[in-house]
């Protein structure tokens, strides 16, 4: 047996907003006191209809917007429900040209009820695999990133700090901005993320050398294995400008 849905509550609207257009077609035609009084109760009846449905759970037809552009059409029993099918709906793989953190506009609007709400979605970059290792080692060289060595990497940007970083295993870079921008709002004082592999990548030595460089750090030369001694003499670490001195020092019997 077929269960017919029905929804009595926009039956209702749908019928009293159609009163409320005869009655407006037929006060241009009369301009009468009794047409105008008929008009008034038939708007006042649209209020009542539009208000017992917005407070309901029954479901209504929803337009979903994604950066000014209307896409779909859903049904939705709250204007939270809809708008959160919309923000679930964004896909960061549809602005695969863009780097870096991004803000996407969300909107939703019923045209039955004339509800609607927006929200903007942030969407983070996926970070690059280290090439060097599972994980990325994230570290602010002084050398390297610049800014006060007391606290290498940061710089200042209006109301917040950039914030550079290098991950020592594979060279890639990774910047962090608090005081972003979304360009097409204009909102400041976001934070964005973003990538670039291999930015340090000719600057950080081989994964094997720095594990023979803590390992002396750790013992002292005297006391460090002679195959990691080798190896962070191999090395060639002279050429490495952010760990020269880190070298010498280590290479110094304690």
């Amino acid at each position: 047996m077929t269960t017919t849905q029905t929804h009595p509550l926009r039956d209702a609207l749908e019928t009293a907003i159609a009163s409320r257009d005869e009655a407006k077609e037929r006060w241009f035609e009369t301009e009468s006191t009794e047409a105008q009084a008929a008009l008034d109760d038939a708007e006042q009846a649209v209020e009542t209809a539009r208000d017992a449905y917005i407070d309901s759970d029954e479901p209504r037809e929803w337009i979903l917007r994604e950066e000014g552009y209307d896409y779909a059409e859903v049904e939705a029993s709250s204007m939270q429900e809809a708008l959160e099918i919309a923000c679930d709906g964004v896909d960061r793989g549809n602005y695969s040209d863009a780097e870096g953190t991004i803000w996407i506009g969300v909107s939703v609007r019923c045209e039955l009820t004339g509800e609607e709400d927006s929200a903007t979605v942030t969407c983070e970059p996926e970070e690059p695999s280290c090439d060097a290792g599972d994980d990325h080692d994230w570290q602010s060289p002084h050398a390297l990133v610049g800014g006060l060595e007391e606290n290498p990497g940061v710089h200042g940007h209006g109301g917040g700090v950039i914030i550079d970083e290098v991950c020592v295993l594979c060279g890639c870079g990774r910047t962090t901005d608090t005081w972003a921008q979304d360009r097409s709002t204009g909102r400041q004082g976001l934070r964005s993320v973003s990538y670039e592999p291999g930015r340090y990548a000719d600057e950080v030595l081989p994964v094997e050398v720095q594990r023979a460089m803590v390992e002396i750090d750790g013992a002292g030369c005297e006391q460090a294995t002679e195959a990691a001694a080798l190896v962070l003499l191999a090395a060639r670490g002279d050429e490495v400008p952010w760990l020269r001195d880190r070298q010498m020092s280590a290479l110094t019997p304690r």
